[in-house]
């Protein structure tokens, strides 16, 4: 039940910011070439590369809440 909850919390943290962060110039693109990468290394059954695209991707997406929460924060 615990992680029941912490996926949906998570489900919930991701689907608020992410239509954030495709406000952000350029965002969705490299979102998508991330995805792809992600996907790639998957199929090509590749652990350590999808471990490096998928924390690459976690990187650039913590970037952009940072500064969406700094922007908001600004805003008050």
């Amino acid at each position: 039940q615990y992680f029941e909850q912490l996926l949906k919390d998570v489900h919930y943290y991701v689907s608020v910011t992410s239509r954030h962060s495709i406000t952000q110039p350029e965002r969705l693109e490299t979102a998508l070439k991330e995805h792809k990468a992600i996907l790639d290394a998957i199929i090509a059954n590749d652990k350590e590369l999808a471990k490096e695209t998928i924390q690459k991707h976690i990187d650039g997406f913590r970037t952009v809440v940072r500064s969406l929460l700094h922007r908001l924060r600004r805003q008050r």
